[in-house]
């Protein structure tokens, strides 16, 4: 790949995971309760950022986002796609925002409240498998969290994360060009 393309694909990359980790609030009166985000190591990467309604106590508001990577990195790296559809550096991105209800989310989250982590252990680095994160603002110390395979104190905290994201992209059909990628 030319150092050009190269550079420009470090560009794309960029652009997508700021649109991952946009966790602004779509109104100044909503108010974030969970960001959550999973980077496989060979699908396409999602998020989802999860918010209250100030004066809505029902719903909430989820938003979730995918950056088609297996296309992206296709375009850069296979000279006939990249001649075909371009070399541009605006990331191939699924963003929808949807209102879920508040009750079968509200019973998962609650459950977090019951997880204790030791901030002390570090999870191992893998190359291979999938990159979490999670950023609860009134858990957690507020701390963004990270593992790839987390150590065994990690079990409950990642057993709650996956059963999180399999409910945010299952809710309200929000998941469906997501979710089989994901399936075990």
């Amino acid at each position: 790949m030319p150092e050009a393309r190269q550079s420009e694909f470090s560009v794309l990359q960029e652009r997508a995971y700021e649109a991952l980790e946009n966790v602004a609030p779509p109104k100044p009166s909503a108010i974030l309760l969970l960001k959550l985000a999973v980077y496989p190591a060979f699908f396409n990467f999602a998020s989802w950022a999860v918010f209250s309604h100030a004066n809505n106590s029902t719903s909430l508001l989820v938003r979730q986002t995918i950056w088609d990577r297996l296309s992206d990195s296709h375009r850069f790296f296979d000279p006939m796609e990249g001649l075909r559809k371009g070399w541009h550096t605006s990331p191939n991105l699924s963003v929808v925002e949807k209102d879920i209800d508040k009750t079968a989310f509200a019973i998962l989250f609650d459950k977090a409240e019951q997880i204790i982590i030791p901030f002390e252990t570090n999870p191992p680095l893998v190359l291979d498998g999938e990159r979490w994160y999670l950023h609860i603002p009134s858990l957690f110390e507020g701390r963004n969290l990270t593992w790839n395979s987390g150590p065994a104190e990690w079990k409950e905290l990642i057993q709650w994360a996956d059963e999180m994201r399999a409910l945010l992209a299952t809710a309200s059909d929000l998941g469906r060009i997501y979710i089989s990628k994901f399936e075990r």
